[in-house]
């Protein structure tokens, strides 16, 4: 039989070899995937125990799993991450910050325990019974309001599952017959994603950009990141045309009740953690996420364990690339933090009489044709904060920090290579062109501008 579906499309496009007898790539994949197995605990006993002997021998076997993830990726990858060692190399020759490179390197080691911790909860969620119900409204909703159902239900289960939030909607929107509704579904379910984004902790974004402003508390990123998720939100609904919305969106935000307490209780245990301990944003997840899943798994019906368990397995093997290029890109910005000469360059662009709207717009600008050009985002994220994180900006902390999540989460809306984009193209059966052109591009550029002038006008309030 034919296998069908969102979990089979998934692992078939990150490792379209996957199941061949005998290919390499299948092999060195499954490989990393173990060695991860093997590194997730002992980073989670680094983190808790800091037991300092652990450290050489995790950075060695850290290493080890890069070279395997990065060996058994695309070639767009491998082209990434030669230009990002590049840029390490470079840095290290002007101007020898080898203390950068330890420093990016070590720190860079909690991706080995985030991205499984966020996995792991993803799949726990998705087998909750409330979720299963809330997919089943979804599809038997009206047509034309399926739209308003998968706008509420990304946003809200975007928030613990990110991309894993399509497969609850992967019915309704791979039924979808007329072409305009599949066209107001994909407006609906890439904004409601990539806007959670902009406040929840489970996402890379929100998580890397806390660790490079440890100055900003966790509870104030999250607050104008949900401001202007709101924002968003607000934007998306009115250009979606959704008949009768505020009933629909109320009846879409009612049916999800059972889950926003499991969504606030992991996004609440990363906000605790982070505010009562030395913990940053991304030690806290890899922390707090765990336990928090098991908990939920215990909830679930015993059979639903084998198949978390056979998913998770199976997610650690596909990831090698990704936590690979996000270890680089964040070690590339710390060394790029200590560098004289990346200090020299950006004192010398950043006149003091450059005003805020302008410098505010070129990050918003920045993060959104780095997505158009298929560039990673934690990559333009980490450089923009290493050149624009600094006092000769004249630009408030927090200033900075949204609009490095703002233009974070517009550019996921319009990345060619995102996997947003991959994956909805393929349940709407919508070209990527139907997807990004239209409303899709209405929506960034109103959210776009609507946010840079949120945030300068809040710029302007922090520097009175």
């Amino acid at each position: 039989m034919r296998q069908r579906g969102f979990v089979v499309w998934l692992s078939n496009a990150f490792n379209p070899a996957e199941g061949r007898p005998g290919d390499l790539r299948s092999a060195l994949k499954l490989a990393s995937g173990r060695l991860l197995l093997v590194l997730w605990p002992l980073e989670l006993l680094h983190l808790l125990l800091g037991l300092s002997w652990l450290q050489i021998p995790t950075i060695f076997l850290f290493c080890l799993y890069m070279g395997l993830g990065l060996v058994s990726s695309t070639w767009g990858n491998k082209a990434l991450a030669t230009v990002l060692i590049g840029a390490i190399v470079t840095l290290l020759v002007l101007d020898g910050v080898w203390e950068g490179l330890e420093r990016g390197l070590f720190s860079s080691m909690v991706f080995a325990a985030f991205l499984p911790a966020v996995y792991l909860l993803r799949h726990v969620v998705v087998g909750d019974r409330h979720v299963r119900v809330y997919r089943q409204l979804v599809s038997e909703a009206p047509p034309a309001q399926q739209p308003g159902w998968i706008l509420v239900g990304s946003h809200v289960l975007g928030a613990a599952l990110s991309v894993g939030a399509l497969a609850v909607m992967e019915p309704a929107m791979a039924s979808a017959e007329k072409a305009e509704v599949r066209r107001s579904m994909a407006l609906a379910v890439v904004s409601g994603l990539s806007l959670s984004l902009l406040w929840s902790p489970m996402f890379v974004a929100i998580a890397v950009v806390s660790a490079f402003m440890v100055q900003v508390p966790l509870w104030q990123t999250m607050l104008i990141g949900a401001a202007l998720a709101s924002a968003g939100v607000l934007l998306a609904l009115a250009l979606l045309g959704i008949p009768d919305k505020g009933r629909v969106i109320y009846r879409a935000t009612t049916a999800l009740q059972p889950v926003i307490p499991v969504v606030a209780m992991a996004v609440g245990a990363v906000l605790l953690v982070v505010s009562t301990t030395q913990f940053s944003t991304l030690q806290a997840v890899s922390l707090t996420l765990p336990p928090l899943a098991l908990l939920l798994l215990l909830r679930q019906p015993a059979s639903n364990r084998p198949r978390v368990v056979a998913s998770t397995r199976a997610s650690l093997n596909l990831i090698g690339a990704e936590v690979s290029i996000v270890a680089l890109a964040f070690t590339l910005a710390t060394v790029m933090k200590f560098s004289p000469t990346v200090e020299l360059l950006t004192v010398s662009i950043l006149a003091p009489e450059l005003p805020a709207l302008l410098l505010i717009s070129i990050i918003v600008g920045g993060m959104i044709l780095g997505g158009v050009a298929g560039i990673h985002p934690i990559v333009t994220g980490s450089v923009l904060l290493a050149v624009f994180a600094v006092p000769e900006s004249g630009l408030a902390d927090l200033s900075i920090v949204g609009a490095v999540m703002l233009g974070w989460a517009c550019g996921a809306m319009v990345a060619v290579a995102g996997l947003i984009l991959m994956v909805a193209t393929n349940m709407l059966r919508l070209s990527r062109r139907e997807m990004i052109l239209g409303r899709n591009l209405a929506l960034v550029g109103l959210f776009a501008a609507t946010g840079t002038l949120l945030l300068t006008l809040m710029n302007a309030v922090l520097n009175a």
